[in-house]
């Protein structure tokens, strides 16, 4: 489940707060209730023996368990985490929500830079900071464009620039202020990276039937499939044609760009078949480290080029 409130309708923003009177990250983590400390304690067996090579991360206002982890991995308080992030703010960047998801084990802030328009279309750019406690490692940040005309995030994996990288934990300021300098310098680097591969797939021309069989390949059917298999696939090229013949898309229809904003569209709005208790947190770790059918997809239109 996510934790919080929301009324956006993106889905990287479900479950969250806005933030954006924080002059802060710890009054961002503050205003969302996010501003926990972390505990580990041993792991006890049923006889009631240390379990050694085993210690709990635990939330210190509740008790709720947030991982089991070796006493190798050291905790990172989402405030010592998040500080770095205080060098940003301003100059037209501020924070905008703040949220978690998977039962509190992952904890995120994420900031708006500058818009920009590309073809036409107005971005909204965001960074995104996530601090976790089940031993999946340091801060992570993720630099994401979303197009304002239907919410749509348009994460590309893009060879020439970093999407998503870590940033060292530690206490010291000037190391902060690196640290955000950092961020700055390579989301600056994406997005000058991304708006050449928008204007480069707007340029992919595509018949009616090609992107039919686009569609067709992205979503194949197989003779060794179940009926069931089968009807989800057919249910899947139905979804994305829609979203592809939506309104907002009909300066690029006929494009690769068109295509890849369907695809965008359907894997970020579009509710699963089967909706299970960890989709949304799931569908946030590929918000921030990229959708694989996204990136699957765009490599299918390239290669139409």
């Amino acid at each position: 489940m996510m934790h919080g409130f929301s009324n956006e309708k993106s889905p990287w923003n479900r479950g969250c707060t806005i933030v954006q009177e924080a002059l802060t990250s710890a009054e961002a983590l503050r205003k969302s209730g996010l501003d926990f400390d972390v505990l580990q304690e041993p792991v006890y067996d049923g006889s009631g023996k240390v379990v050694k090579g085993y210690v709990l991360n635990r939330k210190s206002d509740d008790g709720h368990i947030l991982g089991m982890v070796t006493p190798r991995y050291k905790v990172v308080q989402n405030t010592d985490a998040f500080a770095f992030t205080d060098g940003l703010i301003g100059e037209g960047i501020r924070y905008e929500n703040a949220g978690s998801s998977d039962g509190f084990r992952i904890v995120w802030l994420q900031a708006k830079l500058q818009p920009r328009t590309i073809m036409g279309d107005k971005y909204n750019n965001f960074l995104f900071f996530k601090n976790s406690f089940d031993g999946r490692g340091a801060v992570k940040v993720c630099i994401t464009p979303v197009r304002i005309a239907c919410d749509n995030m348009l994460n590309l994996a893009v060879k020439r620039a970093v999407r998503t990288f870590s940033i060292r934990h530690t206490g010291d300021i000037a190391e902060k202020i690196a640290e955000a300098d950092k961020c700055l310098e390579l989301s600056q680097k994406y997005l000058t990276a991304v708006n050449y591969e928008y204007v480069k797939l707007a340029r992919i021309r595509l018949t009616a039937e090609k992107v039919n069989q686009l569609w067709e390949s992205l979503f194949p059917i197989h003779e060794d499939m179940t009926d069931r298999e089968k009807g989800n696939m057919v249910h899947q090229r139905e979804v994305v044609r829609d979203c592809y013949n939506a309104d907002d898309l009909q300066n690029f229809r006929g494009t690769g760009f068109g295509v890849v904003n369907a695809v965008s569209d359907m894997v970020n709005h579009s509710e699963p078949l089967r909706l299970t208790s960890g989709y949304w947190g799931n569908l946030f770790d590929k918000v921030t480290n990229g959708h694989p059918l996204l990136d699957r997809v765009t490599e299918m239109v390239y290669a139409e080029a």
